[in-house]
């Protein structure tokens, strides 16, 4: 496979990946501040645990966790140990399972197609 082979698609992969993040950015800012101006709270905290790919590299695991943290409602705590999980907090936890499902499905995918 030629280099340019090799890179292309993960050209491809960090550009979409900007519009998708700027999109996700803008409803957690939506959200949370609908929170912050609604008379009633509806805040369900949790922390979650993300599960990681056995192959995942120190450099996905700094992406995702930094696009984790600047979106509004949650935040990186801590990687395990053994790089197994990451540990985050999020202000509407109420389905751990299904935000767990959305964040391998969307960010953690689009993060891994960056580096592979």
């Amino acid at each position: 496979m030629s280099l340019a082979a090799h890179i292309f698609p993960r050209i491809v992969a960090g550009v979409s990946l900007v519009p998708w993040f700027l999109k996700e950015l803008v409803k957690s800012c939506l959200q949370v501040a609908l929170d912050c101006i609604r008379p009633r709270l509806t805040l369900s905290p949790a922390i979650i645990r993300l599960p990681l790919r056995p192959d995942i590299t120190d450099a996905e695991i700094f992406l995702l966790s930094g696009l984790i943290t600047l979106t509004p409602g949650t935040l990186t705590l801590d990687v395990a140990g053994d790089r197994s999980c990451l540990m985050i907090h999020c202000l509407h936890g109420s389905d751990p399972e299904a935000l767990v499902q959305e964040l391998q499905d969307g960010m953690a995918r689009r993060v891994r197609g960056v580096f592979r």
